[in-house]
């Protein structure tokens, strides 16, 4: 229920009206349609954008239980996973500890924020607890600010892609044969989202995160095209149900919108709904990226 950007409207209908504003702080008077530019009273507001240009909410998490969404039943169908794919936009908030941003249970899949609040590392480990993907640490180059980091991860058991903010971090480490083979573990696990473990424990996230999107099939983010699919031209996480439905992309286990706002663990996605834990507040809808 809010609006279309006016620019996917227009692609959409092929009709370009006489007034068509996106309304982007910068050049507030840029009118894509036919009927020539507006005079901008005041302004230029650097960086503001127009609700026509929102595509995905957030839900904030303070470090509590509070924001925390999980499944502390299995995540049906991840069985023996050794394809993911991965994609969500966050925002850091400063403080001291580690920060889990999500897991399965057992630590067989998790990503969190280090201590120092200067990087991310997302990490598989197969049953025997014995590591198959590690990523090293990459620097969240908003840490404390308003913006928002949209990362994008696939996995395919012989390669792995980690791009953030459209730009490939080639930061990670394929054990191709692990102590205990390469199977990741995640079979039909618990998953809980902010925080590290399942049902509240451990590390938790400070920070806000939208429209998490995670699948046991393997879309190669290193191809622009498929990058396309999950953001727009201006770096914003789009709104996947189109392309779900349309068979664009995997209907996936888990594709959390965090909307409706009276029900946060509703689940699009075909992995069924999880719970909301604690006081859940949901946060702004702007997905630009730094």
């Amino acid at each position: 229920n809010r609006p279309n950007s006016v620019r996917k409207v227009i692609a959409d209908t092929s009709v370009t009206p006489l007034v068509a504003l996106p309304l982007i702080g910068n050049d507030a008077g840029n009118n894509l349609g036919s009927g020539g530019d507006f005079n901008v009273v005041s302004g230029p507001f650097t960086g503001a954008r127009g609700g026509s240009e929102f595509y995905a909410r957030s839900l904030r998490f303070d470090n509590t239980s509070n924001g925390q969404v999980s499944k502390t039943s299995a995540l049906t169908g991840n069985s023996n996973t050794l394809q993911i794919t991965i994609a969500f936009a966050i925002k850091a908030t400063n403080l001291s500890g580690d920060d889990g941003i999500w897991a399965f249970d057992g630590y067989r899949q998790y990503m969190y924020r280090s201590e120092s609040g200067s990087g991310i590392a997302w990490h598989i480990n197969n049953t025997s607890g014995n590591t198959v993907l590690s990523t090293n640490s990459f620097s969240i180059s908003n840490y404390g600010t308003s913006a928002f980091d949209v990362y994008l991860m696939s996995f395919s058991g012989s390669q792995a892609v980690v791009y953030k903010n459209g730009v490939s971090t080639g930061a990670f480490t394929i054990v191709n044969s692990p102590t205990g083979g390469k199977n990741s573990g995640c079979a039909d696990k618990a998953f809980s989202l902010g925080t590290s473990e399942i049902n509240g424990g451990g590390d938790k996230f400070n920070g806000d995160i939208a429209s998490f999107y995670y699948d046991n099939s393997y879309l190669d983010f290193s191809q622009e095209a498929n990058r396309n699919k999950f953001v727009d031209q201006l770096g914003f996480f789009k709104d996947l149900t189109p392309a779900i439905e349309a068979g664009d992309i995997s209907n996936p286990l888990i594709y959390l919108k965090f909307d409706p706002t009276v029900s946060f663990g509703t689940n699009s996605g075909r992995g069924g709904n999880f719970n909301s834990v604690g006081s859940s507040v949901i946060s702004g809808d702007d997905m630009k990226p730094s």
